[in-house]
């Protein structure tokens, strides 16, 4: 009976001991935005400011350890974006994205898949276009399709915003 009761408290052990810890749950939160503010990567390229009207979506879900501490990030946002200068407000270069950010909050590196950019102007084609995948810290390359490196598509936005 002894070597039963033994073999019991040995099977009751491995099976508490087999079930995992879990996290807490992941915790959802949504929303829309509608912000105009400078936008200064823009504004850099063309030497002159750049404003954004940003119009949409999102979602952010972070995740948490055993412990209950955050350890990541996974936001979603969709939108329009209107592009234009003060200085000629009937010029806006208006066109939709959907992005995805991933940070990892223990380590700080993040990733970024999706179509963050898309500007569309009629008759002259995209002008601007930053899709694909980021990471950060950097890699050292980008991979996707990414305007902003192209010299003469940056010229072209530039100039349409100029009101040229």
């Amino acid at each position: 009976m002894k070597k039963l009761s033994v073999l019991l408290l040995i099977i009751l052990l491995a099976l508490v001991a087999a079930v995992p810890a879990s996290a807490a749950p992941p915790v959802i939160e949504r929303g829309d935005f509608d912000v105009i503010y400078l936008n200064v990567d823009v504004s850099n390229v063309c030497g002159f400011d750049i404003y954004d009207h940003a119009v949409g979506s999102w979602q952010f879900t972070t995740f948490y350890d055993n412990d209950g501490n955050p350890i990541g990030i996974k936001s979603h946002e969709t939108g329009i974006d209107q592009l234009y200068r003060p200085e000629t407000p009937d010029v806006k270069l208006i066109g939709h994205y959907t992005a995805n950010y991933f940070e990892d909050l223990v380590t700080g590196s993040w990733s970024a898949p999706g179509t963050y950019w898309s500007i569309t102007v009629p008759g002259y084609g995209t002008v601007l276009k930053e899709a694909g995948l980021l990471r950060f810290p950097h890699p050292g390359r980008l991979v996707g399709i990414h305007t902003s490196l192209d010299p003469a598509k940056v010229a072209l936005l530039c100039s349409l915003l100029s009101g040229d």
